[in-house]
């Protein structure tokens, strides 16, 4: 296990990986002191929170699709952008994530098993009082009682 100096700390080569930029990253292993041990300060705010604070400032603009002076949002901004990329350039992805933001994401159901035919499922009235075996006679006397 060689180790090599580089500036003021020890680099194990068992224990690096190289980095994208060049760089070494050091493997954090099981029962290893935690590399940032004070963890996230508290009070710090998460980025979705900051994206929010500024998608809220509002000025005054036009409005393209009323052709008004309106106060509004850089979301409302945005959203009008969307809507104006749907209706005048005709922009397919614009109108899919309108779309999806209006009404959710399409569900896509993928049949595992049937190859696209349609499965009927019996449905079997067994009454509760039978056990397995009185089960099994009851059907055998009428095969249709199972389907």
């Amino acid at each position: 296990m060689k180790k090599e100096k580089q500036g003021k700390s020890t680099v194990d080569e068992k224990n690096t990986i190289k980095g994208r930029n060049g760089g070494t990253l050091k493997k954090v292993n099981k029962g290893d002191p935690s590399p940032n041990p004070n963890g996230r300060p508290k009070g710090s705010k998460n980025r979705s929170t900051i994206f929010k604070k500024w998608m809220e400032l509002s000025s005054v603009g036009k409005n393209p699709i009323t052709g008004q002076e309106e106060d509004m949002t850089i979301e409302d901004r945005m959203v009008l952008k969307i809507i104006g990329r749907v209706l005048v350039d005709g922009n397919v992805h614009a109108f899919k994530e309108s779309m999806d933001n209006l009404y959710g994401t399409k569900k896509e159901y993928i049949d595992h098993t049937s190859l696209g035919e349609k499965i009927t499922i019996p449905i079997i009235d067994i009454p509760r009082d039978m056990n397995m075996d009185e089960w099994k006679t009851y059907i055998k006397s009428d095969p249709t009682k199972g389907k």
